[in-house]
């Protein structure tokens, strides 16, 4: 079954530039600590994208990679791999394998995503 989980307050969210990227490590039921990139696009729904915050490439942080909101895509600043940022699917190479991509909603004022 899947869960929504709170991840910022909508306080925390202001100030943000269409752009923008904050990381967060979100640790799960399971211990497990999983890197989550929300990236600030007032085209999409809520006006935030969430994704894996790891490049399936090599593991590299996404972070620091080149955002293009028109594409809506991530470029990996190690070795240049793109995804697109809504649907997880990768646009160039050398990544051969998806990002996983995560709903996003505002939930009164909590901006949340969705786990599988």
């Amino acid at each position: 079954m899947s869960e929504w989980i709170t991840l910022l307050e909508e306080k925390d969210l202001k100030g943000y530039e269409p752009g923008e990227i904050i990381s967060l490590e979100l640790e799960t039921d399971d211990g497990m600590s999983l890197p989550i990139a929300l990236v600030h696009d007032p085209s999409a729904e809520h006006n935030w994208i969430a994704f894996q915050n790891v490049c399936t490439h090599d593991g590299a942080g996404m972070e620091e990679g080149y955002i293009d909101l028109g594409e809506c895509s991530i470029e990996c600043p190690r070795h240049g791999a793109q995804f697109n940022m809504k649907t997880g699917k990768v646009m160039s190479m050398p990544a051969a394998h998806d990002i996983k991509t995560f709903p996003v909603r505002m939930d009164n004022v909590n901006l949340q995503i969705q786990l599988p």
